[in-house]
């Protein structure tokens, strides 16, 4: 009876303990038969699944969390802190070890750690910390600091794309965020460059995107819209729960479907909205006649095709009239040699 109770005790502790690692007011996340669980400091600002404590000008910060291997086998991980980057999503991307930062930057997240890198085996249904120690700038920074610990595993899974076998390995992420002042920082977004430029599915106009503040946004929702010069919308587009990383930038695409980009001004407004703040960015934009030319054509290999014999039946009329005047040549020269040797042959007779 004693043995049967120590066997449904141990089951019901192991059961505990994977939810406990699961994220049940642990706030771990689980993706693939791993879990990340944050271990909270004293200087923790709030409990919210991610590392986010209050630094000090000069300290020296330990970051830990654990990670669950959920999975029956060994798993081998390399861990990097990373800067946080905003993709073309827009996402907030902790991937990048080595990127051209925006030049509002002033502190990289990823310089702040003497050790760049851990590589590690994680033994089956166990947890291993993780732990880096982040050195603070002594000058101190307004509002935050935001990287992440990027982790890279051995675990792949296989998919099918159209025939072809595609090998993804897992990774995942522990966010960081640092902050020093109690002022809540506030983001703003600006429009830089708009360009209209060519892909193999067609026209794409380009929105370069500032985020020159030490704060970040999420849950953004953005429309865009791009008329031509009579006012008639020619791109329409919505979409959700964007985020952007604090001083960074991103190339937002609006691919032109309905028809090519004939030359002349057009005009992009592009709606930002989030809890944290709206923005309206707009601009006028060209589109020259060489960029429509390289359009058409891309989108009309036909017209390859057409051109190249034009080139081709050229070339051959143009060899054809040198060799006629090569072969008129010769016969020119032909009949001077006769007309001398008739002068030559007429002066000895006279002789």
């Amino acid at each position: 009876m004693l043995k049967k109770f120590k066997i449904i005790f141990s089951s019901i502790l192991f059961l505990l303990l994977l939810l406990m690692f699961h994220g049940i007011n642990t706030h771990a996340s689980v993706v693939n038969g791993i879990a990340m669980q944050p271990v909270y400091s004293s200087d923790q600002i709030s409990k919210n699944g991610l590392l986010n404590p209050r630094v000090k000008p000069g300290s020296k910060v330990n970051l830990s969390f654990n990670i669950i291997n959920l999975s029956y086998s060994t798993t081998d991980i390399t861990v990097t802190p990373n800067t946080a980057v905003t993709s073309a999503s827009p996402s907030i991307d902790y991937s990048k070890s080595n990127y051209k930062y925006d030049n509002s930057l002033k502190y990289n997240f990823r310089d702040f750690f003497d050790n760049k890198k851990i590589n590690m085996k994680l033994q089956p249904k166990k947890a291993t910390r993780i732990s880096f120690t982040a050195k603070i700038p002594k000058d101190g920074f307004n509002g935050i600091i935001l990287g992440g610990f990027y982790i890279t595993t051995n675990q792949e899974s296989t998919t099918n794309v159209n025939g072809t076998t595609l090998n993804n390995k897992y990774s995942y992420a522990m966010p960081v965020i640092l902050k020093e002042d109690y002022k809540k920082a506030v983001p703003k977004l600006t429009l830089g460059d708009v360009q209209a430029q060519n892909t193999q599915t067609g026209p794409v106009v380009t929105s370069e995107i500032y985020n020159k503040r030490p704060a970040m946004i999420s849950g953004m929702t953005m429309t865009t819209d791009i008329k031509d010069s009579n006012g008639n919308s020619i791109f329409h587009n919505y979409t959700n729960s964007n985020s952007v990383a604090p001083n960074s930038n991103f190339l937002k695409s609006s691919y032109i479907t309905k028809n090519n980009l004939n030359p002349g001004t057009y005009h992009i407004k592009i709606v930002a909205k989030s809890d944290v703040g709206n923005w309206v960015l707009e601009k006028d934009f060209n589109v020259s006649v060489s960029q429509y030319l390289s359009t058409v054509l891309q989108n009309n290999s036909f017209l390859w095709l057409i051109i190249l014999l034009i080139i081709l039946v050229l070339l051959i009329i143009l060899g054809y009239f040198i060799y006629r005047k090569i072969k008129k040549n010769k016969q020119a020269n032909n009949l001077n040699k006769d007309d001398q040797n008739v002068s030559r042959t007429n002066n000895n007779n006279f002789k």
